[in-house]
């Protein structure tokens, strides 16, 4: 169920457990990749555990996606 992962991720995000809510995101694009917030939110998420790489990654694919 798409609604409860984003949810979960949210709920990581709201509480700034970055890292907590990646892997919700991650499943999240996995089955919905044409969604553009998800990418950018997967992308907050990476940025603030210190994966810059994999955010720039999220993030211009959430741009593709405008």
């Amino acid at each position: 169920n798409t609604s409860a992962i984003v949810k979960i991720a949210q709920f990581f995000m709201e509480k700034q457990k970055y890292a907590e809510a990646i892997p919700y995101w991650e499943k999240f694009v996995e089955l919905q990749p044409e969604i553009m917030g998800a990418w950018h939110n997967l992308g907050i998420c990476y940025g603030q555990s210190g994966q810059s790489e994999k955010a720039l990654e999220a993030v211009k694919k959430a741009e593709s996606l405008k």
